[in-house]
Protein backbone atom coordinates (compact mmCIF):
# COMPACT_ATOMS: atom_id res chain seq x y z
CA UNK A 1 0.00 0.00 0.00
CA UNK A 2 1.43 3.38 -1.02
CA UNK A 3 1.94 5.81 1.83
CA UNK A 4 -0.01 9.07 1.33
CA UNK A 5 2.23 11.99 0.33
CA UNK A 6 3.35 13.95 3.40
CA UNK A 7 0.51 12.76 5.62
CA UNK A 8 2.49 14.21 8.51
CA UNK A 9 4.56 16.99 6.94
CA UNK A 10 7.59 18.25 8.84
CA UNK A 11 7.53 21.72 10.35
CA UNK A 12 9.02 24.30 8.01
CA UNK A 13 11.28 26.53 10.10
CA UNK A 14 12.61 29.84 8.81
CA UNK A 15 16.11 28.43 8.35
CA UNK A 16 14.74 25.61 6.23
CA UNK A 17 12.64 28.04 4.18
CA UNK A 18 15.70 30.09 3.39
CA UNK A 19 17.77 27.01 2.55
CA UNK A 20 15.06 25.72 0.20
CA UNK A 21 14.66 29.12 -1.47
CA UNK A 22 18.42 29.45 -1.87
CA UNK A 23 18.56 26.25 -3.93
CA UNK A 24 15.91 27.66 -6.26
CA UNK A 25 17.89 30.87 -6.79
CA UNK A 26 20.35 28.91 -8.92
CA UNK A 27 17.69 27.89 -11.45
CA UNK A 28 17.60 29.88 -14.66
CA UNK A 29 14.16 29.28 -16.21
CA UNK A 30 10.63 29.76 -14.94
CA UNK A 31 9.88 26.12 -15.76
CA UNK A 32 12.77 24.84 -13.62
CA UNK A 33 11.86 27.24 -10.83
CA UNK A 34 8.22 26.16 -10.88
CA UNK A 35 9.10 22.45 -10.77
CA UNK A 36 11.55 23.05 -7.93
CA UNK A 37 9.08 25.14 -5.93
CA UNK A 38 6.35 22.51 -6.32
CA UNK A 39 8.72 19.80 -5.05
CA UNK A 40 9.65 21.89 -2.00
CA UNK A 41 6.02 22.67 -1.20
CA UNK A 42 4.94 19.05 -1.59
CA UNK A 43 7.65 18.02 0.86
CA UNK A 44 5.84 20.20 3.40
CA UNK A 45 2.34 18.89 2.87
CA UNK A 46 1.08 20.96 -0.06
CA UNK A 47 -0.66 18.79 -2.67
CA UNK A 48 -1.77 21.45 -5.16
CA UNK A 49 0.02 24.67 -6.12
CA UNK A 50 -1.62 27.49 -8.06
CA UNK A 51 0.25 30.66 -9.06
CA UNK A 52 -2.16 33.10 -10.69
CA UNK A 53 -1.78 36.73 -11.72
CA UNK A 54 -3.95 39.11 -13.69
CA UNK A 55 -4.57 42.81 -14.19
CA UNK A 56 -7.66 44.98 -14.17
CA UNK A 57 -10.98 44.78 -12.36
CA UNK A 58 -12.65 42.47 -13.15
CA UNK A 59 -9.52 40.33 -13.67
CA UNK A 60 -8.38 39.69 -17.23
CA UNK A 61 -5.44 38.22 -19.17
CA UNK A 62 -4.57 35.87 -16.35
CA UNK A 63 -1.26 34.04 -16.25
CA UNK A 64 -1.45 30.62 -14.65
CA UNK A 65 0.99 28.05 -13.34
CA UNK A 66 -0.71 25.12 -11.65
CA UNK A 67 -0.41 21.48 -10.69
CA UNK A 68 -4.17 21.00 -11.25
CA UNK A 69 -4.97 22.34 -14.74
CA UNK A 70 -8.19 20.30 -14.86
CA UNK A 71 -9.64 22.74 -12.32
CA UNK A 72 -9.73 25.29 -15.14
CA UNK A 73 -11.01 22.97 -17.87
CA UNK A 74 -14.46 24.58 -17.79
CA UNK A 75 -13.62 27.90 -16.12
CA UNK A 76 -11.30 30.71 -17.12
CA UNK A 77 -8.52 31.51 -14.65
CA UNK A 78 -9.90 35.08 -14.78
CA UNK A 79 -12.92 33.81 -12.84
CA UNK A 80 -10.89 32.23 -10.02
CA UNK A 81 -12.26 33.73 -6.75
CA UNK A 82 -8.70 34.11 -5.49
CA UNK A 83 -8.16 37.09 -7.80
CA UNK A 84 -11.38 38.88 -6.90
CA UNK A 85 -11.57 38.15 -3.18
CA UNK A 86 -8.07 37.48 -1.79
CA UNK A 87 -5.94 40.24 -3.31
CA UNK A 88 -7.20 43.40 -1.61
CA UNK A 89 -4.88 42.95 1.39
CA UNK A 90 -1.83 40.88 2.26
CA UNK A 91 -3.71 38.83 4.83
CA UNK A 92 -3.37 35.08 4.29
CA UNK A 93 -6.81 33.63 3.58
CA UNK A 94 -7.83 30.05 4.42
CA UNK A 95 -9.12 28.63 1.14
CA UNK A 96 -10.83 25.53 -0.24
CA UNK A 97 -14.27 24.01 0.27
CA UNK A 98 -13.48 23.11 3.91
CA UNK A 99 -13.42 26.85 4.69
CA UNK A 100 -16.27 27.88 2.41
CA UNK A 101 -18.76 28.29 5.31
CA UNK A 102 -16.79 31.28 6.61
CA UNK A 103 -16.92 32.93 3.16
CA UNK A 104 -20.71 33.12 2.89
CA UNK A 105 -20.43 36.53 1.18
CA UNK A 106 -19.07 34.94 -2.00
CA UNK A 107 -21.34 34.90 -5.08
CA UNK A 108 -22.79 31.58 -6.19
CA UNK A 109 -20.39 31.17 -9.13
CA UNK A 110 -17.40 31.60 -6.80
CA UNK A 111 -18.80 29.02 -4.39
CA UNK A 112 -19.36 26.60 -7.27
CA UNK A 113 -15.74 27.00 -8.41
CA UNK A 114 -14.44 26.38 -4.89
CA UNK A 115 -16.66 23.33 -4.41
CA UNK A 116 -15.40 21.94 -7.72
CA UNK A 117 -11.89 21.91 -6.22
CA UNK A 118 -13.00 19.17 -3.81
CA UNK A 119 -13.13 16.65 -6.66
CA UNK A 120 -9.49 17.52 -7.44
CA UNK A 121 -8.38 16.83 -3.87
CA UNK A 122 -8.06 20.52 -2.93
CA UNK A 123 -9.91 20.65 0.40
CA UNK A 124 -8.12 23.33 2.40
CA UNK A 125 -5.30 25.73 1.77
CA UNK A 126 -3.55 29.08 1.99
CA UNK A 127 -4.41 32.03 -0.25
CA UNK A 128 -1.19 34.08 -0.27
CA UNK A 129 -1.23 37.34 -2.29
CA UNK A 130 2.14 38.56 -3.51
CA UNK A 131 0.83 41.71 -5.23
CA UNK A 132 -2.44 43.50 -4.56
CA UNK A 133 -5.14 44.78 -6.86
CA UNK A 134 -4.08 48.17 -8.14
CA UNK A 135 -0.65 46.93 -9.16
CA UNK A 136 0.04 46.55 -12.88
CA UNK A 137 -0.29 42.78 -12.39
CA UNK A 138 -1.59 41.31 -9.14
CA UNK A 139 -2.20 37.86 -7.68
CA UNK A 140 -0.18 35.22 -5.89
CA UNK A 141 -0.33 31.65 -4.64
CA UNK A 142 -3.16 29.36 -3.62
CA UNK A 143 -1.64 26.34 -1.87
CA UNK A 144 -3.97 23.36 -1.47
CA UNK A 145 -3.99 20.33 0.82
CA UNK A 146 -6.22 17.27 1.11
CA UNK A 147 -6.73 17.88 4.83
CA UNK A 148 -10.03 18.49 6.56
CA UNK A 149 -10.61 21.84 8.25
CA UNK A 150 -9.56 20.84 11.78
CA UNK A 151 -6.43 18.98 10.70
CA UNK A 152 -5.39 21.88 8.49
CA UNK A 153 -5.90 24.33 11.33
CA UNK A 154 -3.78 22.31 13.74
CA UNK A 155 -1.02 21.03 11.41
CA UNK A 156 -0.63 23.64 8.67
CA UNK A 157 -1.99 27.02 9.71
CA UNK A 158 0.65 27.61 12.43
CA UNK A 159 3.23 27.58 9.59
CA UNK A 160 1.38 30.18 7.50
CA UNK A 161 4.17 32.77 7.74
CA UNK A 162 6.80 30.28 6.63
CA UNK A 163 4.72 29.44 3.56
CA UNK A 164 4.24 33.15 2.91
CA UNK A 165 7.99 33.82 3.01
CA UNK A 166 8.71 30.97 0.60
CA UNK A 167 6.00 32.15 -1.81
CA UNK A 168 7.26 35.73 -1.72
CA UNK A 169 10.77 34.56 -2.56
CA UNK A 170 9.54 32.34 -5.40
CA UNK A 171 7.33 35.15 -6.73
CA UNK A 172 10.27 37.55 -6.77
CA UNK A 173 12.37 35.02 -8.68
CA UNK A 174 9.56 34.33 -11.18
CA UNK A 175 9.35 38.05 -11.87
CA UNK A 176 13.09 38.26 -12.35
CA UNK A 177 13.21 35.33 -14.78
CA UNK A 178 10.14 36.44 -16.73
CA UNK A 179 11.16 40.10 -16.91
CA UNK A 180 7.91 41.06 -15.20
CA UNK A 181 9.21 43.46 -12.54
CA UNK A 182 7.11 46.56 -13.07
CA UNK A 183 6.28 48.14 -9.73
CA UNK A 184 9.65 47.99 -7.96
CA UNK A 185 13.19 47.38 -9.13
CA UNK A 186 14.39 45.10 -7.77
CA UNK A 187 11.12 43.46 -6.63
CA UNK A 188 10.26 43.82 -2.97
CA UNK A 189 9.16 40.75 -1.01
CA UNK A 190 7.72 42.16 2.22
CA UNK A 191 4.02 41.61 2.87
CA UNK A 192 1.69 44.20 4.38
CA UNK A 193 2.99 45.26 7.78
CA UNK A 194 1.34 46.45 11.00
CA UNK A 195 0.41 50.15 11.11
CA UNK A 196 3.43 50.81 13.35
CA UNK A 197 5.57 50.17 10.26
CA UNK A 198 3.97 52.97 8.24
CA UNK A 199 6.92 55.23 9.10
CA UNK A 200 9.25 52.95 7.11
CA UNK A 201 10.11 53.10 3.43
CA UNK A 202 9.19 50.00 1.38
CA UNK A 203 12.79 48.75 1.44
CA UNK A 204 13.17 49.41 5.18
CA UNK A 205 9.97 47.43 5.79
CA UNK A 206 11.33 44.59 3.68
CA UNK A 207 14.60 44.45 5.63
CA UNK A 208 12.81 44.55 8.98
CA UNK A 209 10.49 41.74 7.85
CA UNK A 210 13.41 39.54 6.84
CA UNK A 211 15.48 40.24 9.95
CA UNK A 212 12.41 39.62 12.12
CA UNK A 213 12.02 36.25 10.39
CA UNK A 214 15.53 35.35 11.54
CA UNK A 215 17.52 35.85 8.33
CA UNK A 216 21.02 37.25 8.70
CA UNK A 217 21.98 40.56 7.10
CA UNK A 218 24.08 38.64 4.58
CA UNK A 219 21.11 36.45 3.65
CA UNK A 220 18.82 39.48 3.38
CA UNK A 221 21.36 41.21 1.15
CA UNK A 222 21.54 38.28 -1.23
CA UNK A 223 17.78 37.88 -1.45
CA UNK A 224 17.22 41.60 -2.03
CA UNK A 225 20.08 42.00 -4.49
CA UNK A 226 21.83 44.68 -2.43
CA UNK A 227 25.03 44.84 -0.39
CA UNK A 228 25.35 43.84 3.26
CA UNK A 229 26.37 47.40 4.09
CA UNK A 230 23.20 48.70 2.47
CA UNK A 231 21.13 46.23 4.49
CA UNK A 232 22.85 47.51 7.64
CA UNK A 233 21.99 51.09 6.74
CA UNK A 234 18.35 50.24 6.09
CA UNK A 235 18.17 48.32 9.37
CA UNK A 236 19.78 51.15 11.32
CA UNK A 237 17.36 53.68 9.85
CA UNK A 238 14.35 51.44 10.48
CA UNK A 239 15.35 50.70 14.07
CA UNK A 240 15.72 54.45 14.72
CA UNK A 241 12.29 55.23 13.23
CA UNK A 242 10.64 52.44 15.21
CA UNK A 243 12.45 53.18 18.48
CA UNK A 244 13.81 49.63 18.77
CA UNK A 245 17.29 48.18 19.11
CA UNK A 246 17.37 44.58 17.84
CA UNK A 247 15.65 41.92 15.75
CA UNK A 248 13.85 40.44 18.75
CA UNK A 249 12.04 43.72 19.28
CA UNK A 250 11.40 43.90 15.53
CA UNK A 251 9.85 40.42 15.59
CA UNK A 252 7.50 41.45 18.40
CA UNK A 253 6.35 44.41 16.34
CA UNK A 254 5.97 42.50 13.07
CA UNK A 255 4.39 39.22 14.13
CA UNK A 256 1.39 38.40 16.24
CA UNK A 257 -0.84 35.35 16.54
CA UNK A 258 -3.53 34.92 13.90
CA UNK A 259 -6.84 33.15 14.36
CA UNK A 260 -8.22 33.73 10.89
CA UNK A 261 -8.26 29.99 10.09
CA UNK A 262 -11.27 29.30 12.30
Amino acid sequence: MTKPLCQYPPDWGDTSVHRDAETLEKLTTVEELWDGAVQKLRAHGIHHVIYLTAHGSPPKTSRLLTTCPSLYANASPDSDPFLSHCCDSYEITPTGPEFLPQHAYLPDEAKAFINMARSKGFLSGFGIPTRLRGADRYGGFNLGTNLDRETFRSRMWPQAEQFRLFCLLVHRRIEELSGAQSDHEPALIAPDMPSAMDVLSPREAEIIYMLARGLSRKEAARLCGISTNTVAEYAKSAYRKLGIHNRAEAARLVFGSSDKAT
